[in-house]
């Protein structure tokens, strides 16, 4: 699908599943990982946080490329205007999980593409929301065992067996969840010349 001899395009992150999910559409393209501050922003909503991060990370690799695509993302996810953040432990993970049960999870995952040939900024930001079904102690337990979610903020991952833990989603692009929305990256990779249409 991705068309040759256009501009490099670069993946800023150091996702695994941005990775993934950039590798369903693209066949070439380089991954650099933006060292950046995330935490001075903690006064802003959750969708502003998103938008400033993903902002903040095209601005750090742009400094060193030139004439290149680069696609950022960062991704915010709250319950009750609490930021879910990675576990950093099993019973961290296991008391986050008992904690959703019943609720539902604002999810915001912001992404932005620089074209630096024509210095045009392509700015969306994805908003999913999880509802939560009741989670038992058992139920939270067993489902750490299967995927391991650690380094997931909110200790669960959409992709692999997290739909045990859900009533429902409620999305426009299921990838958003997952950490980048390929329905709109795709569609400005189209417009932009680097898919076929």
């Amino acid at each position: 699908m991705q068309k040759p001899n256009t501009s490099k395009i670069i993946l800023g992150s150091s996702s695994r599943y941005r990775k993934d999910l950039l590798d369903r559409i693209l066949d070439t393209y380089e991954i650099i990982s933006p060292k950046i501050d995330e935490n001075n922003y903690n006064s802003l909503c959750a969708q502003k946080h998103s938008q400033q991060i993903a902002l903040k990370k095209i601005a750090h690799i742009a400094e060193n490329k030139i004439d290149s695509l680069i696609i950022c993302a960062d991704q915010i996810g709250e319950i009750g205007n609490k930021t879910l953040t990675k576990p950093t432990s099993r019973k961290n993970a296991l008391n986050q999980l008992i904690n959703y049960s019943n609720k539902k999870a604002f999810f915001y995952t912001s992404t932005v593409i620089f074209d630096q040939k024509n210095k045009q900024h392509y700015k969306y930001t994805d908003k999913t929301i999880v509802y939560f079904d009741k989670i038992t102690h058992s139920l939270a337990k067993a489902y750490l065992e299967k995927d391991n979610p650690m380094d997931c903020a909110g200790s669960f991952k959409v992709e692999c067996s997290g739909s045990v833990l859900f009533n429902r989603i409620e999305t426009i692009d299921p990838t958003a969840l997952i950490g980048l929305p390929l329905i709109w990256v795709s569609s400005i990779l189209k417009k932009l010349g680097h898919i076929v249409t």
